[in-house]
């Protein structure tokens, strides 16, 4: 019995962690991609 709790906690810590570093992997991405993006968004309105 203990064992499935404990693996059920284990899951949802490694869905956290994977939540958590696709957020930040995703953050850095656009941060890293905004100058090029806003370049085209300012082409695209003009």
């Amino acid at each position: 019995m203990n064992f499935t709790i404990d693996l059920a906690k284990l899951g949802e810590m490694s869905v956290l962690k994977i939540l958590i570093i696709g957020t930040f992997f995703l953050l850095g991405l656009i941060i890293w991609r905004l100058p090029q993006i806003l370049e085209q968004w300012h082409k695209f309105k003009s």
